[in-house]
Formats: structure tokens, sequence, C-alpha cells
């Protein structure tokens, strides 16, 4: 390369002697699909399959189901999805988005899946500075919500934890 070029590129700001990281090694972030309900009386999250376009029908019953147990009256909730990784570069990684959505939701919060527990573990042992209220909300870690679909036990068993984890005021009687 003649000097004259080497220097012109310099002068703009294009440094060729730099070492830099290869093209295409950037380490793949695992796909995610994430839904959060808000009902006003109690949050839900779920992790669904990132492969899924859109909520299955069958879920969204089970949730507004569930709901009507918190406030006793059908209410729409508001819904978000997040589908990671984002189409852009953001400026905080997936647990901090999760926690910036976590802490909009109401003072009840139930999370579906392992995926969520992972999230919300990762976001305590790394001491995230995410304000997401966890001392002022009450989560309950559910299993994964395709288990409750069709599952009269699993549902029985869900509902036996919300009473004891002091959620709901359920009938106990349940637990014979």
């Amino acid at each position: 390369m003649k000097i004259k070029t080497f220097q012109y590129l310099k002068e703009i700001g294009i440094d060729l002697w730099v070492m830099r990281p290869p093209l295409g090694n950037k380490p793949e972030e695992l796909k995610a699909y994430f839904l959060f309900l808000n009902y006003h009386s109690v949050g839900f999250c779920c992790s669904l399959d990132p492969e899924n376009q859109r909520t299955p029908p069958d879920i969204l019953r089970f949730l507004d189901d569930l709901a009507f147990v918190f406030s006793l009256r059908k209410l729409s909730p508001y819904i978000g999805e997040l589908h990671w990784p984002l189409p852009f570069t953001p400026d905080c990684g997936l647990q901090e988005v999760i926690g910036q959505i976590v802490s909009a939701l109401p003072a009840k919060v139930i999370l579906f899946g392992e995926r969520f527990a992972h999230c919300m573990a990762d976001m305590e042992d790394e001491n995230a500075e995410i304000d997401y209220k966890r001392d002022t909300k009450q989560f309950l870690f559910a299993g994964d919500i395709f288990s409750y679909l069709g599952n009269p036990q699993a549902k029985k068993n869900l509902w036996i934890k919300l009473c004891d984890e002091g959620l709901i005021n359920g009938d106990l009687s349940l637990k014979s």
C-alpha cells in the first residue's frame, strides 16, 4: 500500500493495523419468545417456543380463567410479546429488558417456564441495577404453561400452590 493512501486512511479515522475480531465469530444469542399479560390484579409471564409466530389460544383461555380467580370479573389484559434477540441491538441484555417489563406488572406475578426462572435468578446473581421491585411484588414460579393445559391434576397442584403462597384465598379443603 502506498504511504499516501495509508496516511489518507489514517486521517479519516481508518486504522489499518488494528487487531479486530474476525467477522462471523459473534456468539449467537439463543432465541426466545416471552409473553407478558397484565390483568390489573395479576400479571403472567410465559416463556414459549421461539418458533411460534403467535400465542396459542389455549394459553390465553387458561390465563383468562386464572386471572378471573384474582379479580372475580372478566378484564381484558394488556398483552406484550418479546421475541429475543431483538431485530436491533439494544443497550441492555435480556435480563434487563425482562426486569423492566416485569416491574410494570401488578404486585402479584406468576412466571411460567424455566426460562423465566433462570432470567430472574440471573438478575439476582449479577446484582443487576434493575429496579424491578422484587421486594414489593409476590412472585410464583410455575412449571411450563403447556403442562397445565388439559391436565386437571397440574391445575389442582397450581391452585394449592397459589393458596399456600397467599396469592389467593382459595378453598384449602382441596389438600386432602
